[in-house]
């Protein structure tokens, strides 16, 4: 699956509880930088859609993942 976020920030969040490596190129990931999450589905909180990501209890610290889109100011 890819994903296209535009800050490297919630990038590097997102690859760090995915214990995931970050790719700067687009090439076929070795074993040990792909990382795993349990299940991923878009949602609706408010009006806003967003994209929920969890992982399993024991894989890491977070368990669900929430990513904002941005405002129309």
């Amino acid at each position: 699956m890819a994903m296209r976020i535009m800050s490297k920030f919630e990038t590097l969040r997102i690859c760090k509880s995915l214990q995931a490596t970050v790719q700067t190129k687009l090439k076929v990931p070795m074993d040990n930088e792909i990382g795993f999450a349990c299940k991923i589905w878009a949602t609706s909180i408010g009006e806003n859609k967003v994209i929920r990501i969890e992982t399993a209890e024991d894989e890491g610290d977070m368990v669900t993942i929430a990513l904002r889109g941005t405002t129309q100011n």
